[in-house]
């Protein structure tokens, strides 16, 4: 059986979830569950990386997944990154297509859950380091890690069900609220 390793995984206006250049709202849409419990993530008017990340909950692992529900409202690209490795993997959250940059990272997916959403999703290869994760913004499916731009009002996400577990690929989502 697999665990979740992350600490409210529905919560990210908990403060273990540090937020750089970006806000949270609760229950700012309908996640893919049906209720009413998504988090909308808007970036700051400034120029600087948008970040929400999750630093150094677990014990590394040797192959790890992370995986997070989203769905756009506003900005069509994402990151998914790991806090020990340089690599990054960019999402496309309109044409459901990733790209990976650097070689730490196994694999990635994005998967159409419907309603807009989508469940991305990359793989660490090596457990170094501390095991913190990020969800950040991006401009293309070519940005760098911890992309640098100026944000607008209109750059917006909405998040759900965070999961970093070990294994080579994301299981079935399993909710966590401490």
């Amino acid at each position: 059986a697999r665990t979740n390793l992350v600490t409210y995984s529905e919560d990210f206006t908990d403060a273990s979830w540090t937020k750089s250049a970006v806000t949270a709202t609760a229950a700012a849409a309908t996640s893919p569950d049906g209720a009413t419990n998504a988090h909308r993530i808007d970036a700051t008017i400034n120029t600087t990386s948008h970040k929400v990340q999750l630093l150094s909950q677990w014990t590394a692992v040797n192959l790890s997944s992370w995986s997070v529900y989203v769905k756009d409202n506003g900005s069509q690209f994402v990151q998914l990154m790991f806090q020990a490795i340089a690599s990054v993997v960019n999402f496309d959250l309109v044409n459901g297509t990733s790209n990976i940059i650097g070689a730490d990272v196994a694999g990635a997916s994005i998967e159409d859950v419907g309603g807009g959403w989508h469940r991305i999703s990359c793989q660490q290869i090596s457990g170094a380091g501390s095991p913190g994760a990020y969800i950040g913004f991006s401009t293309s499916l070519t940005a760098p890690r911890f992309e640098s731009f100026l944000g607008t009002a209109s750059t917006s996400i909405y998040i759900y069900g965070a999961q970093f577990e070990a294994g080579s690929t994301p299981s079935s989502y399993i909710p966590t609220d401490a």
